[in-house]
């Protein structure tokens, strides 16, 4: 009998003693540090129930300072509260969609927050984090990030690239009292903005979803524009974190979001239809008399190591150097081939003098036909171009697709683990075999003639059967580690 009353005192036992459940993403709790200015004195108004240890506190106004090393908290009705060395919380007790609190951020201006808040002691400097739910956190990255008026699928793509971000952030905790920014060091946040119903419905509808690469959170980075050339994290920064999930390539896109491009077509087997300027910087490189047509242009990013690598691949832009070869005929009218290189200096000098853009590519859309690019970026470039990612939801292009584009090796899961897949396919540049090389590839010695001066025309790229959309109108910083111009 004992031995009857053991076995089911085990069994009654045995739910408690079985390992937790993973936590539900409702459970997620994101750590943002508030913009403080580095004051030493903070006010935050609430509305609601809080509290602060055990003393409950229904409105007003709580204050923290902090001197000789520690925090005092006090409340406009209760008086002081509590000191620590450390850190003092604020709890939110009232559990109704009125409970907030209220600060006047010196990045953003007066915001509302949901969740908890902490005073925290950071080696002498007073610091805010607020603990808040992903749900509510994402509300205030896409209100910081997007305009509310956007199309909904826009809206649903920032969430999903924010939770991500957001997420592997969470996922990794390298800091041990935050997780994320409230400014574009991490990703803007503007708290909660009870208007933007838009930005919530969207938030709503796709805040469970995650991209994974290998199993794990992709760390979504994006900026604002790439200037017509996506790039991968290691390109930018170095390292394989991620790599995989990302990839490498032309974004006509972006590129048609902005009327400051410059895109230069060059059609091989008649080159006298291309920009005037540039016909007649080729002529004087070659010595020649006239182009007959035009069989390779290569552009890279280091000469010195043509094949490229992980981190520089062989076509990665802005590119430093192009290869060319032509067939031409010379002054005596005899045909012949002939190769030349050149830097992307001498030909913005020659044929682009007035292009705003630094990232300079070229791309091969036919098997001698090219376009020779000047794209304005915004940011690191790295991931999502936000100027892209607006273009295609205008071309009819689903939160699904647009996130296909730039995370290509990752994967779309929803809260239960299904995959969502887009059947989108993107096919702009020319993946046939090469053209037959010349058989004759002489260095030609540029001649002395001044270069040409004439104005490239700007034409904004159209992708097949496409309208290109009006120029892009918000410009903000990126989000993320900071690059130069180029993205390096």
């Amino acid at each position: 009998m004992k031995r009857i009353l053991c076995l089911l005192l085990c069994l009654a036992m045995l739910p408690i003693m079985l390992p937790a459940p993973a936590s539900a993403e409702t459970e997620t709790t994101v750590r943002v540090r508030l913009s403080t200015a580095d004051a030493t004195t903070v006010s935050v108004k609430l509305t609601g129930q809080y509290a602060v240890g055990d003393t409950a506190l229904n409105g007003g106004t709580v204050t923290a300072s902090i001197s000789s090393g520690k925090i005092t908290v006090s409340h406009s009705k209760e008086g002081k509260l509590k000191t620590s060395s450390s850190s003092v919380r604020l709890t939110r007790v009232g559990t109704d969609a009125s409970t907030v609190f209220t600060y006047e951020n010196p990045k953003h201006g007066k915001r509302v927050y949901y969740g908890d808040l902490v005073f925290y002691n950071d080696g002498g400097t007073l610091r805010m984090i607020n603990y808040v739910d992903m749900k509510h956190y994402l509300y205030g990255v896409v209100s910081g990030e997007m305009s509310d008026s956007y199309q909904a699928d826009i809206l649903k793509t920032e969430a999903i690239c924010a939770k991500c971000y957001a997420l592997a952030e969470v996922e990794s905790r390298t800091s041990k009292y935050f997780d994320v920014y409230d400014t574009t060091i991490s990703q803007l946040y503007f708290g909660y903005v009870a208007s933007d119903r838009n930005t919530i419905a969207a938030v709503d509808a796709v805040w469970k979803q995650t991209l994974r690469f290998e199993g794990k959170t992709v760390k979504t980075y994006y900026s604002t524009a790439n200037g017509g050339q996506v790039i991968t994290p290691r390109i930018c920064w170095g390292g394989a974190q991620n790599d995989g999930a990302y990839w490498f390539g032309y974004d006509p896109f972006d590129l048609m979001s902005s009327s400051k491009n410059v895109i230069l077509p060059i059609n091989g087997a008649s080159p006298k239809s291309m920009n005037a300027s540039l016909y007649a910087f080729l002529l004087e490189k070659t010595g020649a008399k006239e182009i007959v047509s035009i069989e390779a242009l290569t552009g890279v990013f280091d000469p010195n190591n043509p094949n490229g690598t992980a981190r520089y691949p062989s076509a990665l832009a802005p590119s430093k150097h192009f290869d060319w070869k032509l067939t031409v005929k010379d002054s005596a009218g005899k045909q012949k081939a002939v190769s030349f290189s050149c830097t992307a200096d001498e030909l913005k000098t020659a044929a682009a003098p007035d292009a705003a853009g630094v990232v300079c590519f070229a791309v091969r859309t036919d098997v001698r036909a090219w376009k020779l690019i000047w794209g304005v970026n915004s940011g690191h470039r790295a991931g999502l171009s936000h100027r892209g990612a607006i273009q295609m939801v205008k071309q009819g292009y689903t939160y699904v697709d647009v996130l296909k584009f730039y995370y290509r090796g990752s994967t779309l899961y929803d809260e239960n683990g299904k995959a969502i897949v887009s059947n989108a396919s993107f096919d702009f540049t020319y993946t046939g075999p090469d053209p037959v090389s010349p058989t004759a590839a002489p260095t030609v010695t540029p001649s002395a003639s001044a270069a040409p001066t004439a104005t490239p025309t700007t034409p904004i790229p159209s992708a097949p059967g496409r309208k290109p959309s009006p120029k892009w109108r918000r410009t903000r910083s990126e989000n993320g580690r900071s690059c130069p111009e180029q993205g390096f």
